[in-house]
C-alpha cells in the first residue's frame, strides 16, 4: 500500500487558481508543493509510471466498451 498526503494545487472545477477566496494562500500551496512526492521523489514516480498507465488504460478500455446506463439506472446509488 501507498500512502501519499498532499493538497489540491487548483481550484475543485477548473484549472485556475482560487487565492482570491482567501482560505488558503500561494505560500501554504508552494509549502506543500516543497514535501509533495509526487513532485519531490521523481524516482518513485517514474517506477510506478508503466503500472499506472496500464490500469488508467485498462479502466479507460473498460468504460468504452461498456453499456451506458438505461433510464432506471441513472438514479442508482444516488443519494
Amino acid at each position: 500500500m501507498l500512502e501519499i498526503v498532499t493538497s489540491r494545487y487548483k481550484e475543485h472545477v477548473g484549472v485556475g487558481e482560487d487565492f482570491h477566496f482567501n482560505y488558503r494562500t500561494k505560500d501554504d500551496v508552494d509549502a506543500w508543493k516543497g514535501r509533495d512526492p509526487l513532485i519531490v521523489d521523481t524516482k518513485l514516480v517514474e517506477a510506478l509510471k508503466p503500472e499506472l498507465e496500464r490500469e488508467i488504460a485498462a479502466a479507460v478500455a473498460f468504460a468504452e466498451a461498456s453499456p451506458a446506463p438505461g433510464r432506471t439506472e441513472l438514479l442508482t446509488d444516488v443519494i
